[in-house]
Formats: C-alpha cells, sequence, structure tokens
C-alpha cells in the first residue's frame, strides 16, 4: 500500500470548528508499503476549534501487527484557529491487531496537539461496554484519555503523563486493567489507583493524572490446571 486512504475532516468555515474524522476499517492477510492512512480532524477557521479524529481499525489475518510501522497511521485532532480562542481537536483512536496476537493495540496518539481536548474511553454517548475490554491502550504524542464510564481494558500505557494527560473521570467511575504503566513505571500491586492515593505509590513524576474516578489494577489469583 503505497497510496492514500483518508477519511479526514473537513476544515471549518466562516468561525466555525473542523469536521470530525471518519472511520477506516481495514482487514488484510498481510500488509506492505509506506503509503498513509489517516482518519484527522479538520482544522478550525476564525473562532472554531479543531474537530476531533476519527476510527481507523486495522486487522491481519495471517501477518504480525508490526508490519503496520511501515504505514503512516494517524487519527489526530484538527488544529484550532489563529484566535487561540478555542481548541485543538481530541485524538481518535487507531486499533491494530495482528494475526497471532491475543490483545489488539489502540493508540490514542495526538501527534504534539493540544492535551486540553481528550479522547473519552469508552464514548461518552452510547458507550458499547466491553469494546477494548481485550485491548490494550496507549495514549502517546500529546494524547489525552478520559474515563467516562466503568468499563475495563487489558492494560493501559501512559508513554509520558506530563504531554499525555489521563483523566480518570467523576466520582465512582472505575477503569479495570490488568497491566498499568505510566512514565515508564510498571505498576505491580493490586488495587486501586487515585489521584489522592496512588495506591500506596507516588503520583508519577511529573505526572498529570486528574479526576476523581479510579483506576483498578486486578491481577487474577488462583490455580491453573491444565488437562490434555
Amino acid at each position: 500500500m503505497d497510496g492514500l486512504i483518508l477519511a479526514n475532516g473537513g476544515s471549518g468555515v466562516d468561525m466555525s470548528g473542523g469536521g470530525a474524522g471518519g472511520s477506516i476499517n481495514i482487514v488484510a492477510s498481510t500488509v506492505g508499503g509506506r503509503g498513509t492512512v489517516t482518519a484527522n480532524g479538520g482544522n478550525g477557521n476564525n473562532a472554531g476549534g479543531g474537530g476531533g479524529g476519527g476510527r481507523i481499525a486495522a486487522r491481519l489475518t495471517t501477518g504480525s501487527d508490526t508490519q503496520f510501522e511501515t504505514l503512516t497511521i494517524q487519527a489526530r485532532g484538527g488544529n484550532q484557529s489563529a484566535y487561540q480562542q478555542t481548541q485543538d481537536g481530541a485524538a481518535g483512536t487507531i486499533w491494530l491487531k495482528g494475526a497471532n496476537q491475543d490483545y489488539a493495540r489502540v493508540l490514542i496518539d495526538n501527534q504534539g496537539l493540544s492535551t486540553v481536548s481528550r479522547t473519552h474511553i469508552p464514548p461518552a454517548v452510547s458507550p458499547v461496554l466491553d469494546e477494548l475490554r481485550y485491548a490494550s491502550v496507549i495514549v502517546t504524542n500529546r494524547g489525552a484519555m478520559a474515563v467516562t464510564v466503568s468499563d475495563r481494558i487489558q492494560s493501559l500505557t501512559v508513554v509520558n503523563s506530563t504531554t499525555g494527560p489521563l483523566y480518570l473521570g467523576t466520582n465512582g467511575t472505575v477503569l479495570t486493567v490488568k497491566a498499568l504503566t505510566v512514565n515508564g513505571t510498571n505498576y505491580t500491586k493490586s488495587g486501586l489507583y487515585t489521584t489522592n492515593n496512588w495506591n500506596g505509590y507516588t503520583l508519577p513524576i511529573g505526572g498529570n493524572v486528574t479526576g476523581a474516578g479510579a483506576i483498578l489494577l486486578w491481577k487474577p489469583t488462583g490455580t491453573l490446571i491444565t488437562i490434555r
């Protein structure tokens, strides 16, 4: 794939915001090339804000997800208008899965734009719970994730919480994960992580973790019996 697959939002006109990115779904046996796949939000005009990024899903039936690394894949938000009175759009989601991988990778990557706008996990409107139960979510490049409804995912990695902030939502909102990494530190103690009590750990140095909700790090215990 050496060409373009685009579902970008349009730019705003006459003081309007940019359009949201659309959706792209790719299923292939393997993938190669140096092409571009984007569902970016459109740029705002005058006093308009940037549009939110869209959704990209790509699944391989025989190949590994490392094959996606030769492509340029983006679902970032759009730029705010020049008046600086609005916000850049939030990142969309990029879902990548190879053939023999148990869990997909979901990237929230805003390509260095503003961290003010947040990507809702799950969506705040009509959420589909357990949609990302078997996905490893990675927040990077000034993406910003907001937990809007109690849900569960496989793992959460925030590459740099200073520029990829994490909003834990409102009181009673709990995101359940089996693995948690923030700023390169793997947290191994089961239990609740909140901004008031990081489960006995010091809040990540330079971290930008806010909100009244919580992360629940849950590690299953018990005996595994294999019968052949």
